[in-house]
Parts: C-alpha cells; sequence; structure tokens
C-alpha cells in the first residue's frame, strides 16, 4: 500500500489504459468486484488395518484459462470434476483418500489436478477395471466441452500423510458439488456475464485441506447471493470461511475517455467501439484504487495453438493506430 500510494507524487495523468482485455473490437470501463475467501475442511486421518496400495490419479488438458475471461462458455473445473470422479470409483471400490491438489493461481480456472489414495492390495485388480469404465464414461460425456481431457492412474510411493476417514470426505465432497463454479449470473438483454464464482486452488495439509475460492461480480446482490450459497456449503460441511481479499467495483467518475476512444475507433474503422463491463483486468483498478484517475482496458483476441497463445498482426496494428489517435485528441 505504501508502495502504491507514491503513485499519487509521481503520477502524470489522470488517464491510464490496461493493454491487458483479452477481447478485441471493445473497451472496457467498468470492472467488477472481486473477493477472495479462504474455505478449510478440517480432515481427521486414520491408520488403516489393512495391507493397501498408494495410487495418483491425474486428470489434465482441461482448457482452463482466465477466470475472467470467456465466462459465457462452458468450461470444466478440474477439482470438481475429479470429486465427481471419486466418488464414481468409491462408490464400486473401496478407497481412501490421502491427498487433494489442485489448481496454481487464484484467478486461472483450475486445468489439471489430482488425488492420491489408498486401496487395499485384495481390490487392486477391481479398481483398475472401475477406474477404466469411469475414465472412458466421463471422457465421453465431457467430450464437446474438453476435447483434450486426460484421466490417468499409476502407482506411487506412500505418502507421508495417512487417509482421510470417510466423514472427512463427506465434508470435502459436499461442500465442492454445494459452491456455484463458472456464470453465476448473465445479463438476458446483453448476454453479458454479470457474476461469476471460481474454485482456483485445492491444497491438503495434515489438518486441513485449504480451497481458494474467487468471487466477481458487477451487481452487489449478485455478489451477495454468491455470499450466502458459499457460507451455506462451508456451514453444511464442517468448514472455516474467511475473507481474504476485497477489491471494490471500479466504475470511472465519467464518461470523457470512453468518448475519445469511441470517436478515434469511429475515424479509423467507420463504425461503433463497444463499452463494456468486464470480469477481467481488475490490476489497474487495485492499484489506482485512491487516485482520481479515469481508466480504460482495450486488447486483442488471442488464439490458443500449441502450448501458445497468438493473436494477428492485423489487431495488433489496429490497437497502436488506436493508441495513437486518441493520444493526440487527448493532446
Amino acid at each position: 500500500n505504501d508502495e502504491y500510494d507514491k503513485l499519487s507524487e509521481i503520477i502524470r495523468t489522470d488517464k491510464v489504459v490496461n493493454l491487458n482485455l483479452l477481447q478485441s473490437d471493445c473497451i472496457a470501463d467498468e470492472f467488477s468486484a472481486l473477493k477472495l475467501f479462504l474455505n478449510q475442511v478440517r480432515v481427521e486421518r486414520f491408520i488403516p488395518d489393512y495391507e493397501y496400495q498408494t495410487y495418483r490419479l491425474e486428470l489434465s488438458g482441461l482448457s482452463g484459462g482466465h477466470a475472467g475471461e470467456e465466462v459465457d462458455k462452458v468450461k470444466l473445473n478440474s477439482i470438481k470434476l475429479m470429486i465427481g470422479i471419486i466418488r464414481k470409483i468409491r462408490a464400486k471400490v473401496d478407497i481412501d483418500i490421502v491427498t487433494l491438489t489442485g489448481g496454481f493461481r487464484y484467478d486461472y480456472i483450475p486445468r489439471q489436478s489430482q488425488v492420491d489414495f489408498i486401496v487395499n492390495k485384495e481390490f487392486e485388480a477391481e479398481l483398475i477395471n472401475i477406474f477404466e469404465i469411469v475414465k472412458n464414461e466421463m471422457i465421453e460425456k465431457n467430450l464437446k466441452y474438453e476435447p483434450e481431457m486426460k484421466i490417468s492412474i499409476r502407482k506411487i510411493e506412500d505418502k507421508k500423510h495417512l487417509p482421510i476417514n470417510g466423514e472427512s470426505f463427506n465434508h470435502l465432497a459436499s461442500f465442492i458439488e454445494l459452491i456455484p463454479t463458472g456464470s453465476y449470473f448473465v445479463n438476458s438483454i446483453d448476454e453479458q456475464t454479470v457474476s461469476s464464482c471460481s474454485l482456483a486452488t485445492a491444497r491438503s495439509l495434515k489438518n486441513y485441506i485449504n480451497m481458494i475460492l474467487v468471487l466477481r461480480s458487477l451487481s452487489e446482490e449478485s455478489m451477495i447471493n454468491m455470499e450466502d450459497k458459499i457460507n451455506l456449503a462451508s456451514t453444511i460441511s464442517s468448514s472455516k470461511l474467511t475473507e481474504r481479499l476485497n477489491i471494490e467495483k471500479w466504475k470511472n467518475p465519467d464518461d470523457e475517455l470512453t468518448k475519445v476512444f469511441k470517436n478515434s475507433y469511429m475515424k479509423l474503422e467507420g463504425q461503433e467501439l463497444k463499452p463494456i463491463k468486464t470480469q477481467f483486468s481488475l490490476d489497474s483498478s487495485i492499484i489506482f484504487n485512491d487516485l482520481n484517475v479515469k481508466i480504460i482496458s482495450i486488447g486483442v483476441k488471442y488464439k490458443q495453438g500449441d502450448s501458445i497463445y497468438y493473436s494477428s498482426l492485423d489487431d495488433l496494428s489496429k490497437i497502436i493506430c488506436l493508441l495513437e489517435m486518441v493520444l493526440s485528441e487527448i493532446n
């Protein structure tokens, strides 16, 4: 905060332009509020009274992406999907969960997750058979949305943690299954996503399994509704829910800067530049929160290639020309 405060002493303009909007032919001048929560599911561990083998179940290859980007599209959450897979296997074979791990960043939809578990050595062959059935069923069911999904299983060395008991697993699964994920409310008029919820990460400790949830909303009412649902899920699962970060919704005090961009775009392209409200581009609303500035976010549409994201030179050139004209208009 001290470093941010120093900005007020050196900033030379009241106009800020973000270049990180992952959409083209539009600008954002209103940014959603964001709340980050930590949910801790307390787990009880036990010493198995049977001879067991430890396995790792891995889920990967989901599309993922930034939690504020393309929230209107169906993007499966690897942590939530993993719990569904484990539920199906546990319905046929007795397994005991040791750890759950998924996601890496608070602002991304998790693309991969893994569960380490133990199984009685007498049931290993049955486990493998059931796994193949469940794997094929899940891949076929979700092929339309996640064509690159991969599910695998392998033996691993015993973990340092003991397995959690059945009640602890039920608490964990209940919380994950009850919370909303993805788009929560969409404006039916312009199909603009108003609010969304993302289960971002899961980490296993000795006595807790910790999960990070990120709520974004352009509407105070919708934010309250989402908070009510995750609070209820936390209560039902005997968890501890703590708010760790709160970023207020940002809206420019006037449309002066928006008009400059729209006029400049009309001169260049001969068509309207659409202003939008976005779930993305929150960085500047944090940094400039207490400063009297106006913020616009622009960008280009990225396409996914082989392990990289790219955009066309034409789109980049269009943005550069637009910025040049905006700067000339402002000056």
